[in-house]
């Protein structure tokens, strides 16, 4: 693809020219078609993205519109070919467009109020964007973000996301000679919320400031726990907002509670309990993941089993059981993820609850939440319905997540690490995949997990702060009791 058609594929996306668009797009999934090399592809796809993104744009597409199932089809295409470009630049290493794609990607996730996947998205480098919007509109946009969420998060998460706030908007300020990117150059001499951070901006040095000390002053009771926790910091898989704006050791816990809501009198906190179970959960399965990856077991729990072989080095070992008990126990978290919202909105619904798109739309189609749009949309990830269409599935490798979850639970998933068959396979119907393929796989289940517990707790607070209180009823503040261990 020469630069005289992605020259094209500009001019018809800033003149809106539907008819051109869609030639565009015929003739790149014709190229697409026909093409192997890896760089290619990846440049195709995005071009592929960018003009479904503006066709979204121009028939100004409602992502919200899953409840009355007329779906945003332009926008999750645009999502499937940008997750493509995003998949094969990462994989092959293709560092050329890659501030480009992750900032196009961040800006759909973003649409998709799928705020804490954009956050972490929206990085950039001035030293290797130069001349490209991204290294303006990353920061800008995940700034603006983080502003947003602060009205979801308590002390003492809200500062700290207005310290990260100020720091990227601060440089941005700093560079803004530089800017060529005209509406951010003007919202940063114009917006009020921008205004009011760089105002109070010495107050955020010295909150900083105090972050690294107390940082520094945190102990751990060993080594073991000190590696365990850095490297949840380091895969941001603390349950705790702290986690997407830093790896200082401050963030190494899981902090984040049951928001405060309101029940009858004399009602307990149940609510809040069974949040703290799918924490629990959650953190126990994370360690079960770690020590499948780390720990060293003793020889004697694999030695008399008396086990068969495929002949195709299939792996048994203590770790990698650790890691496929893991992913099990993390995917399930998603399903009581959908009880306890369910519980908490009252909705009466009688069905079996799965964290899938069908069920959430039964669900939740009456109830208006930005983060319960989040969480259909992350839903659609895992799916692996044939009953929805290619238009429909934002996630090109969801049918991966959700084969190898059913195969775990229901049949069995063989590790080898090589493909040689000694045998016919005509009673072989394990799932082959290679323990490197296990461990990627089971990284990205927990990630998506952690996010939709974070969602769980935005839709919350967002219904709490939004819900129209009687007149006459009264509140009163109770304290919720913690459990000690």
């Amino acid at each position: 693809m020469d630069k005289n058609f992605s020259r094209e594929c500009d001019i018809a996306i800033t003149s809106g020219d539907i008819e051109k668009i869609d030639e565009l797009i015929n003739q790149l999934k014709n190229l697409e078609e026909n093409t192997e090399r890896s760089p290619l592809l990846t440049h195709i796809w995005y071009c592929i993205s960018n003009l479904y993104s503006t066709k979204a744009r121009i028939f100004c597409e409602d992502i919200s519109n899953w409840r009355n199932q007329t779906f945003p089809v332009y926008t999750v295409q645009s999502t499937n070919y940008m997750r493509r470009a995003y998949r094969e630049y990462f994989r092959n290493n293709n560092v050329g467009m890659c501030f480009e794609i992750q900032t196009n990607l961040a800006n759909i996730y973003h649409r998709f109020c799928r705020d804490i996947e954009a956050i972490s998205l929206w990085s950039f480098d001035y030293s290797k964007a130069i001349n490209s919007d991204s290294m303006f509109v990353a920061p800008f946009n995940k700034a603006r973000t983080l502003i947003v969420l602060n009205s979801y998060l308590g002390f003492p998460y809200n500062a700290d996301y207005s310290m990260e706030a100020y720091r990227l908007i601060k440089e941005l300020s700093n560079n803004k000679n530089s800017i060529f990117h005209n509406r951010i150059r003007q919202e940063i001499d114009t917006t009020s919320w921008v205004a009011e951070l760089l105002q109070w901006g010495n107050r955020f040095k010295e909150k900083h400031m105090a972050l690294k000390y107390v940082s520094e002053q945190i102990k751990f009771d060993c080594i073991k726990e000190k590696e365990y926790r850095d490297w949840c910091l380091q895969n941001t898989l603390f349950i705790n907002p702290l986690n997407d704006i830093t790896q200082e050791t401050i963030a190494a816990k899981d902090t984040l509670e049951f928001p405060n809501y309101i029940v009858e009198v004399g009602e307990g906190p149940f609510l809040s309990v069974a949040f703290s179970d799918i924490k629990n959960r959650f953190c126990k399965a994370r360690y079960l993941f770690y020590s499948g990856l780390h720990e060293k077991y003793p020889n004697w729990l694999e030695k008399d089993l008396y086990l068969t072989s495929s002949l195709d080095l299939v792996d048994f070992s203590t770790n990698t059981e650790n890691i496929k008990m893991a992913f099990k126990l993390c995917f399930g978290i998603l399903d009581s993820i959908v009880v306890l919202l369910d519980k908490y909105f009252e909705t009466n619904y009688n069905g079996n609850i799965y964290f899938k798109p069908t069920c959430l739309q039964k669900i939740f189609q009456n109830i208006q939440n930005p983060y319960i749009d989040a969480l259909f949309w992350l839903s659609c990830d895992l799916t692996d319905s044939s009953k929805l269409k290619d238009w429909q599935v934002p996630n090109p490798d969801a049918y991966i997540l959700r084969i190898l979850r059913n195969n775990l639970e229901h049949g069995w998933v063989r590790i080898s690490e090589t493909n040689l068959h000694i045998w016919k396979g005509k009673h072989d119907y394990a799932k082959s995949i290679t323990k490197e393929e296990l461990e990627v796989t089971t990284m990205e289940v927990f990630r998506y997990t952690r996010c939709a517990i974070m969602y769980l707790i935005f839709a919350v607070t967002y219904n709490e702060k939004f819900r129209n209180l009687d007149n006459h009823e009264m509140v009163a503040n109770m304290e919720v009791p913690q459990y000690i261990p």
